[in-house]
């Protein structure tokens, strides 16, 4: 199976790649060719979106609509941060999501994410 992943961040800067995917245990798994040695797990939960990377860089966040949840980033070159995540939209459907976020650190947005992922 295979799955799309694009996103734009707020300069409109694009990351785009397509992947196989896995679904083990309720969670989308697949390769995160945008960073090295590392692996995207998705869990959908009731209508929010746990994320996490693992590998070379490690991440965890959630987007859930219109509330502010925390997130951590951690990378192999020693870069380290928390933050907070703003969700303002989220669709998920069977095989599409689709959400725009802001990343929130001590109170200023330093960036704003759309985000979509299709599953085919």
């Amino acid at each position: 199976m295979k799955l799309e992943f694009i996103s734009f961040d707020k300069d409109k800067n694009k990351t785009s790649f397509i992947t196989d995917y896995e679904i083990i245990n309720d969670q989308i798994i697949f390769e995160d060719k945008s960073n090295i040695n590392t692996k995207i797990y998705l869990k959908i939960k009731d209508s929010k979106i746990d994320i996490r990377r693992i590998g070379n860089t490690k991440m965890k966040m959630t987007l859930d609509l219109a509330k502010k949840t925390e997130g951590y980033y951690k990378n192999d070159m020693s870069l380290e941060f928390e933050f907070l995540c703003l969700c303002h939209d989220l669709l998920i459907e069977n095989n599409k999501i689709k959400a725009r976020y802001d990343m929130i650190i001590d109170d200023e947005v330093i960036n704003t994410t759309d985000l979509m992922i299709i599953m085919y």
